[in-house]
């Protein structure tokens, strides 16, 4: 799968204004909030934001093993 990066940077640069207060929605639930911002600001090659979402809202402090989540690409 080839994705045109030049592109998506030009859109994202479009939205530059757009900030994660402009996108909440209060009428949704929190991790519902969580993937739609992450969809709007964050590209991956797959459909995994509800993973990220739900990876993100674990209570760390309750857990005796979590792995670290890395996301490694160009800023």
């Amino acid at each position: 799968m080839s994705v045109n990066y030049s592109a998506l940077m030009r859109e994202q640069d479009s939205q530059a204004d757009n900030s994660w207060e402009l996108l909440y929605d209060f009428d949704e639930s929190l991790a519902d909030n969580l993937i739609s911002i992450l969809s709007r600001c964050v590209f991956l090659p797959h459909d995994f934001y509800d993973l990220v979402a739900v990876y993100y809202l674990v209570p760390s402090a309750l857990c005796r093993v979590l792995p670290y989540l890395f996301v490694y690409g160009q800023s």
